[in-house]
């Protein structure tokens, strides 16, 4: 049985991203070619904080333009390659981000410790970013409760 479990793998601009869970720590591993690995022990982790990207759903309006003149275009010009070839693309695009819209749409998801904010490119959606969350909220301890005030006035 492996150490590790796999909790998410992406990719993007040539390079891979995967994120593993272990007992003690987070394990990222980050390249295709060369690798890089971090550790994240549950105890430094201070926040797992992810930012919605607003950019998706003016792009998902951009691509129904897309297919209305696509498909009209096809209405008009039945046999036009040119036609095709922004139709259906566009049409598995605008399928793809309605259904990541459809679930919460995409975010940027950061680990930060003591040390530094660290982008995890893996987890670009909200659904994902929502799962890990939750993950390190059950794997770290609470914060240290502080101490109560002292009175000064005696």
């Amino acid at each position: 049985m492996s150490a590790y479990r796999k909790l998410v793998t992406g990719s993007g601009a040539g390079s891979r991203t995967y994120l593993y869970r272990g007992s003690d720590h987070l394990l990222l591993v980050e390249g295709s070619y060369l690798e890089e690995y971090r550790r994240f022990f549950y105890p430094d982790i201070q926040a797992a904080l992810w930012v919605p990207n607003r950019l998706y759903p003016w792009a998902l309006g951009f691509l129904a333009a897309v297919l209305v003149a696509g498909g009209i275009a096809l209405y008009l010009v039945p046999f036009l390659v040119a036609a095709w070839l922004m139709f259906v693309p566009a049409a598995l695009i605008f399928v793809r981000l309605a259904y990541v819209l459809a679930r919460g749409g995409y975010c940027t998801f950061y680990l930060h410790t003591a040390a530094q904010y660290t982008r995890i490119r893996g987890i670009s959606t909200v659904s994902k970013a929502r799962k890990i969350t939750g993950l390190i909220e059950t794997m770290t301890p609470p914060p240290a409760a502080a101490p109560p005030p002292t009175d000064m006035s005696s």
